[in-house]
């Protein structure tokens, strides 16, 4: 058995503990997935992830590549009929009807592999098309199947052979279908159906995800109070800065957690101003460099870009704070710039020691990627699984946090009002191997970082966090000698968004900081 395999059946069972209700073999199938599938993947959430359809990626044998495993079962092979070998087409496969389409050359970024798309179409679809906004009824699914034969390219009477029935049973069938579709003869039921099922399908599969997604995400959650810098300088990357507060105010860095660049908080805007303070972040999760790079390597350039950007906004010295996995970026970025920061603070601070053996989840994973890309890029395949459907996620986390009621009201909240789940499932498609990075980059030895830098150290930390034990961080903070650690009896994990009135507090007043 292959070394990685060995380790996977107890990961596996730790995945099931926390999503029972979730088939095994779609954690196993994940989990076991060969990397190389991540480039088709990648493809296919980015450019059919924002769709309203049920796709399929299929390659130049007819067997399925990938689709998104919460949506519509595809078969496994499509085979079109002789008719629509290139070009677009129907045909009805396992009862269901579906609409192929190899135009796929007019994306760049299409693998070799792929050879065309297969959309979905439901009774309800097909009417809806048929009719308007109107239906006269509802196909029974002896209709739809009819029609779905009759759009492939059958004549009536070869249609009826298909399907074991008579000429005359499906001639009187037709004729009912045509009142229903608001048609008046077979001919139009074909043709003008087709076309404009055609028309329809190919422009929802054509359709581009919304320019710069994120942005229109950020300013539906912030509102008018969030203003977005894109600071490109000489050959650097463009980097995406979003600016909240007070413009004149103490500029804090904040390096967001992985959940998300949201910060769990109402208000945000209100409470900065209240205490002048000038927040900016960097949705590292959407800066797009290569992908050919290293994590190491794209994580250190990307914190060398920032550093020039942010000196065209501010040239006072910046409080640097990491959240979570942010807590790697704050400190790299520190230990980079020192003379550009003021102090750091780490809230929420992920484990620098040993995990213990604890049957959580979170113990379990981490237990099993140190270093290795196997587990990873399993964990990140099944990590955006789960961020695509909103159902999933929010029953995951719920588990990961089931220990912490701080935790669960705050996720309630981001769920419901917040639009985490939106976030959530843009990431998933848009920045497909964001997780990757921010879990090898944990595996960084970034503590390292801590014990060079010359600013005042101040860890947060909430005593209630299932995720990250507050006598961790307790154990960094005493082994280093400009560090001091506060905690926070009644918060968990979500400490900045717990706690964020009086770590604004904190931030504003020197006196509160080492």
């Amino acid at each position: 058995m292959n070394k990685h395999m060995k380790r996977l059946p107890r990961l596996a069972r730790t995945l099931r503990t926390a999503l029972p209700s979730w088939a095994d073999d779609t954690i196993e199938e994940n989990l076991t997935k060969a990397s190389a599938d991540t480039a088709e993947e990648r493809f296919f959430y980015r450019t059919f992830g924002h769709s309203h359809l049920s796709v399929g990626l299929y390659d130049q044998a007819n067997g399925l590549v990938t689709s998104d495993p919460m949506g519509h079962p595809f078969p496994p092979r499509l085979v079109r009929p002789e008719g629509q070998k290139s070009g677009s087409g129907f045909i009805l496969a396992d009862d269901g009807l579906y609409f192929t389409f190899d135009g796929l050359d007019r994306w760049p970024d299409v693998p070799s592999s792929a050879a065309f798309v297969a959309a979905h179409i439901s009774p309800a679809q097909l009417v809806s098309i048929a009719v308007g906004t109107a239906p006269h009824g509802k196909l029974t699914p002896s209709e739809f199947q009819l029609v779905g034969l009759l759009l492939e390219g059958l004549d009536l009477k070869t249609a009826a052979a298909r399907v074991g029935a008579t000429y005359d049973t499906k001639r009187k069938q037709i004729q009912k279908v045509l009142e229903k579709l608001a048609l008046n003869s077979q001919t139009a039921l074909v043709r003008t159906l087709a076309l404009d099922l055609t028309v329809w399908l190919v422009n929802e599969l054509l359709a581009q995800p919304a320019h710069d997604a994120e942005t229109l995400l950020a300013k539906k959650h912030y509102g008018k109070t969030i203003t977005i810098n894109r600071i490109s300088v000489a050959d650097s990357p463009e980097i995406p800065i979003w600016d909240f507060g007070a413009r004149s105010g103490r500029p804090v860095l904040y390096f967001h957690s992985m959940l998300a660049p949201v910060i769990l908080t109402r208000d945000l805007h209100s409470k900065l101003m209240a205490q002048n303070l000038r927040l900016l972040m960097m949705p590292r999760h959407f800066v797009g460099l290569e992908s050919a790079m290293s994590p190491d390597i794209r994580q250190a350039r990307t914190i060398s870009s920032l550093a020039r950007a942010l000196d065209y906004l501010s040239e006072d010295k910046l409080l640097c704070i990491g959240d979570s996995a942010g807590c790697g970026w704050a400190a790299r970025f520190v230990a980079a710039n020192p003379d550009r920061v003021s102090g750091l603070v780490l809230a929420s601070t992920p484990q620098a020691l040993p995990v213990t053996d604890q049957r959580t989840l979170f113990a379990e994973v981490s237990a099993r990627i140190k270093q290795d890309h196997f587990v990873v890029s399993g964990m990140t395949r099944l990590y955006n699984t789960i961020a695509r459907a909103p159902g999933l996620a929010q029953r995951a986390l719920s588990y990961m946090y089931r220990q912490s009621p701080a935790d669960l009201a705050t996720l309630d909240a981001a769920f419901i009002d917040g639009q985490l789940a939106d976030w959530l499932r843009l990431i998933a498609n848009q920045a497909i191997h964001t997780s990757m990075d921010e879990v090898m980059n944990l595996q960084r030895n970034w503590t390292h970082d801590l014990r060079s830098i010359p600013v005042p150290l101040l860890f947060l930390h909430g005593n209630q966090d299932p995720i990250c034990p507050a006598s961790s961080a307790q154990d960094m903070a005493d082994m280093m000698p400009n560090a001091a650690i506060h905690r926070f009896n009644d918060a968990g994990h979500f400490l900045l968004g717990q706690k964020f009135d009086e770590i604004c507090r904190m931030l504003s007043d020197d006196r509160r900081l080492p």
